[in-house]
C-alpha cells in the first residue's frame, strides 16, 4: 500500500513537470504585463476555499539567487462537477514564469493540498517556537547518541578483534606462541561472524548520527547562516542548508570518532581519517564548492589508501582498519547480519552482567526461570494435543 501510494506521488510530480515544460515549451496560458508575467497551472485537484500560494515565501532567497522566485498562485474555491482547478499565477519578472518556476508552483501547489503541516512548517514552528524547538532538540538529541554508540560499539569491537590478532601472530612470529592451525581456523571464524554486523552497524550508526544533527539544527537555521557564512547560497532554503550542512558536519565528525577508535592499532590509516575530519570542519567556513571539493577529495583519499594502494603497493605504512567483513547486496545477508549481530550482543551483555558482584547468580536464577516457563509451555501443548 505505501509502495502504491509512493509511485502515486512520484507520478503526479513527474506529470506535472512535464506539464510545466510543454508549457514554457509552446508558451501557453503566459500573458506578458507591465514589468512581469503570467501563467495558468492546471492541476488535477480541487479546494473547497480559495487558496493562494505565495513561492517567494515557500523560498526564501535572496533577489540575486538564481533560485529565488517571485510569483504568487491564486487558486479559486470548487465548484460543482469540477475535477481540475486553473490556477492564475503572476510573476514580478519574466523569468518568474519560465519553466523551474511553473515546475515549482505545480509542486508547492501539490504540497499545498496534499502536505499542509510540511508545507506550513515555518508557520507553525514560529507560533509555537519554544515548543518547536524542544521537539527537534529531544528528537535529535535521541537519534545523535543512539547513532554515536552503534559507532563506537561496532567499531571498539572491531578494534578490540584486530589488537587480539595482531598480537597473536606477533607471539607465533616470534615463536613464543605454536600455532594450532585447526584451532587458529575456528578462532578466525568466530572473529568473522563477531564482525559481520559490522559494516551495516557502523554506517546505520552514521545514518542515526546525521539525522540527529538534522533534526537538532533545524530550528536554529538562520543561526546556522551567520556561523557558516560559507554557505551563502543556501539561505532561504533551510532544508537544503540543513542537509548540506549536518552531512559534511557529521561526515567529518564520524572521520575523527573512526580515526581516534583506531589510533592504538591502525596509527597511519587512522591519521588518514582524523586529518580529513579536521579539514572537514575547516571546510564548512569557506563555502559551498570548497565543501563539495573536500567530498571528492575524502572519497578520492579513502579509495587510494584502503583499496587502490594496497593493491598495487607493499608499504608499513598502508594500513587496514580490520576489514574482516565486507558488506553484501544481499537482503538475507543483511538479515542473518542484524541475527548475528543480536546475538553476539545478548551474549556480551551476559558476560557484562555476570561480571557485576550478584550478577553471576542473578542470570542463573534467569535463566532456570525460562527454561521452568519453556517446559510448562511443552506441557500445556502435549496435554492439548493429547486431549484432541
Amino acid at each position: 500500500m505505501a509502495m502504491r501510494d509512493v509511485r502515486w506521488v512520484v507520478t503526479v510530480l513527474v506529470a506535472m513537470a512535464a506539464a510545466a515544460m510543454a508549457q514554457e515549451a509552446e508558451g501557453e496560458g503566459e500573458e506578458a504585463t507591465a514589468g512581469g508575467c503570467s501563467f495558468t497551472a492546471t492541476v488535477p485537484w480541487t479546494w473547497s476555499a480559495p487558496v493562494e500560494v505565495d513561492l517567494a515565501q515557500r523560498i526564501q532567497a535572496k533577489s540575486d539567487n538564481p533560485l529565488a522566485l517571485h510569483a504568487i498562485c491564486k487558486c479559486p474555491a470548487e465548484k460543482s462537477g469540477d475535477v481540475s482547478t486553473n490556477c492564475e499565477c503572476t510573476g514580478q519578472n519574466e523569468d518568474d514564469c519560465d519553466a523551474y518556476s511553473r515546475i515549482m508552483a505545480y509542486i508547492f501547489l501539490f504540497m499545498e493540498r496534499f502536505m499542509g503541516v510540511i508545507i506550513h512548517i515555518n508557520d507553525y514552528s514560529q507560533k509555537y517556537h519554544i515548543e518547536n524547538v524542544l521537539f527537534w532538540t529531544i528528537l535529535g538529541t535521541i537519534f545523535f547518541w543512539f547513532g554515536i554508540g552503534a559507532i563506537l560499539y561496532s567499531e571498539i569491537k572491531a578494534v578490540i578483534i584486530a589488537r587480539e590478532r595482531d598480537e597473536r601472530d606477533r607471539l607465533v612470529s616470534r615463536e613464543y606462541l605454536k600455532k594450532d592451525e585447526i584451532k587458529c581456523e575456528q578462532l578466525e571464524a568466530r572473529e568473522l561472524e563477531a564482525t559481520r554486523p559490522r559494516p551495516y552497524l557502523t554506517m546505520t550508526g552514521f545514518a542515526l548520527f546525521w539525522i540527529g544533527l538534522m533534526c537538532q539544527f533545524t530550528p536554529f537555521c538562520g543561526i546556522l547562516g551567520m556561523i557558516f557564512p560559507g554557505l551563502e547560497f543556501f539561505q532561504g532554503f533551510c532544508f537544503l542548508f540543513v542537509v548540506v550542512g549536518t552531512f559534511t558536519l557529521a561526515l567529518s565528525a564520524f572521520f575523527l570518532v573512526v580515526g581516534l577508535c583506531w589510533s592504538c592499532t591502525r596509527g597511519y590509516a587512522a591519521l588518514v581519517f582524523i586529518v580529513l575530519g579536521l579539514l572537514g570542519d575547516l571546510v564548512m567556513f569557506a563555502g559551498f564548492w570548497f565543501i563539495v571539493g573536500w567530498w571528492i577529495l575524502s572519497a578520492a583519499v579513502l579509495y587510494i589508501y584502503f583499496s587502490w594502494a594496497p593493491d598495487n603497493y607493499s608499504s608499513p605504512y598502508l594500513q587496514d582498519l580490520g576489514n574482516f567483513y565486507k558488506p553484501s547486496h544481499d537482503v538475507n545477508d543483511w538479515m542473518d547480519a542484524a541475527k548475528r549481530g543480536g546475538e553476539s550482543f545478548q551474549a556480551e551483555t551476559v558476560d557484562l552482567v555476570k561480571n557485576i558482584p550478584g550478577g553471576k547468580e542473578a542470570v542463573e536464577a534467569g535463566d532456570k526461570m525460562f527454561s521452568s516457563l519453556s517446559s510448562s509451555k511443552e506441557e500445556t501443548k502435549e496435554t492439548a494435543s493429547g486431549a484432541i
